[in-house]
């Protein structure tokens, strides 16, 4: 005979929610509190979501982009947090090879210094504006609001908006 056998009723398996559970005087569990919800599990809260697509870039906005239908909330602010980022990265890529242009042509140390000065200037500029922004971005999120970004929201309602009908009806097709 085995040392641990399964039980054969059903009712049998399921766990014991009250094994650790503090009684009432009377024996009873305790009522249920008002806080923990009853039923099914409840889908992840959709202002957490969207700060979710600035807080960790690119792939949460593009899984969320794609697979959320219905909370338009949510598709903003992941194809606007995709655009955002898309900004940064050709804004740094262009700091970048201005640096390398620049390099090649300067002759003399003094306008080498110069230069390192500002383009490490417009980095530090750079990287302050983006610190604010992404700040009130995901600000916004957690307070429901939805903040359109001058070049970037309007990008981001086309992307949006183009998402959901391009790509399912491709899918569909295939």
């Amino acid at each position: 005979m085995p040392a641990f056998s399964l039980p054969t009723d059903p009712q049998d398996m399921r766990p014991d929610l009250t094994a650790d559970t503090p009684q009432r005087s009377d024996g009873r569990p305790p009522s249920r509190s008002a806080s923990a919800p009853a039923g099914p599990r409840r889908a992840h809260h959709p202002r957490a979501l969207a700060a979710l697509c600035y807080t960790v870039p690119v792939v949460p906005a593009w899984v969320l982009l794609v697979r959320e239908r219905r909370n338009g909330f949510v598709r903003f602010h992941a194809a606007q947090s995709l655009i955002f980022y898309s900004l940064i990265t050709v804004a740094q890529v262009s700091l970048y090879l201005a640096i390398l242009f620049l390099g090649g042509r300067i002759t003399s140390d003094r306008m080498a210094t110069a230069t390192a000065a500002v383009v490490l200037a417009l980095y530090v500029a750079l990287a302050a504006v983006v610190a604010y922004v992404w700040t009130q971005l995901v600000a916004d999120c957690v307070r429901g609001r939805a903040r359109r970004l001058p070049v970037a929201g309007r990008w981001a309602l086309r992307l949006e908006r183009f998402a959901p009908r391009r790509f399912w009806r491709s899918l569909r097709s295939r």
